[in-house]
């Protein structure tokens, strides 16, 4: 199943956390099977081929515990808001790559 992910951290954090969900084969780039590449907000992710959308969820909960490990209490990075849902039908406007 396609899952999409949508996520806010602390703008400081938002690079690192991207960073290491791509690791984990979540995309920042989604197609759509006729030649046209959607790229996806900033904190907004797409996975090919996640059996649930609750293994997103477990994914990200895990990235999030690892970066955490290295860091002291004041500085750990808490997530305000995640979703991930299954997709089966894609509508959008493709939108320019993301520089930063």
């Amino acid at each position: 199943m396609e899952v999409i992910i949508s996520y806010d951290v602390d703008k400081n954090s938002q690079a690192e956390v991207k960073s290491a969900l791509l690791e984990h084969d979540f995309k920042d780039q989604m197609p759509d099977g006729r030649n046209v590449i959607y790229n996806m907000p900033n904190t907004t992710l797409w996975h090919p081929s996640l059996k649930y959308p609750y293994l997103a969820k477990q994914i990200f909960e895990a990235v999030i515990q690892e970066l955490n490990k290295t860091r002291k209490t004041g500085e750990k990075i808490t997530p305000q808001r995640f979703v991930a849902c299954g997709i089966s039908l894609k509508s959008g406007i493709p939108g320019e790559e993301h520089t930063e």
